[in-house]
């Protein structure tokens, strides 16, 4: 009877052994796992702060974009100016002057006539004039020079290189002058089937029965 008392109470020592044996070894793993979902966090947060840095800017780089901002406001967002347009544009007013100059040579009648140099002096100089100057140099020209000396506007107009649009100015000017200027001019053009402005003369000429007769 005693041995089996004895015995049962070893049972009972070893169960409760391996009770608390069991309770201690869970503890342990539970700490461990709470440890190692921490660390987990703590990696994930220090990658998103990764993250931002890499694709937020930083405050010294939003300085430096502000600053560029502030420079461009500053100078308007113009591109700096090249000291070539200057000269180029120097060049061109001055190119525009002396044809003027030599308009103003003939604003007024005189004893001496257009002659043919003058008349090529004159469309040479008008042709070395920049394309977005020449209208305005030409306007200028039909409103200063008198009938006397229309022969030089009479050149440009005669001149087939010449672009349409200055061909068209000085023809249409051509025919408000006096008949005396223009009629020599038209049958001039007549001459030439080739010319822009042949169809209108032409036309002009049979109207008034001026139209030379085919042989």
């Amino acid at each position: 009877m005693k041995k089996k008392l004895m015995f049962l109470g070893v049972l009972l020592v070893l169960g409760i052994s391996v009770f608390i044996y069991f309770n201690i070894c869970c503890k342990k793993s539970g700490s461990e796992k709470t440890q190692d979902i921490s660390a987990s966090l703590q990696g994930n947060i220090k990658s998103k702060d990764l993250f931002n840095k890499v694709v937020s800017p930083s405050n010294e780089q939003k300085g430096i974009g502000n600053n560029i901002s502030s420079v461009n406001r500053e100078s308007g967002g113009e591109a700096p100016k090249s000291p070539f347009s200057d000269s180029i544009k120097s060049d061109e007013e001055t190119t525009v002057a002396k044809f003027d100059a030599l308009t103003d040579q003939w604003i007024r009648p005189n004893e001496k006539k257009v002659t043919i140099d003058d008349v090529n002096n004159y469309v040479k100089r008008f042709k070395a004039l920049p394309k977005s100057r020449q209208n305005e140099c030409l306007q200028r020209a039909l409103n200063l020079v008198p009938d006397e000396n229309v022969m030089l506007l009479a050149g440009i107009l005669l001149d087939k290189t010449m672009d349409k649009e200055s061909v068209n100015l000085v023809f249409h000017d051509i025919l408000n002058r006096d008949e005396l200027v223009k009629k020599p001019i038209m049958k001039e053009i007549f001459k030439d089937k080739t010319h822009p402005c042949w169809a209108d003369v032409a036309w002009i000429l049979d109207v008034t029965g001026e139209l030379p007769k085919s042989k």
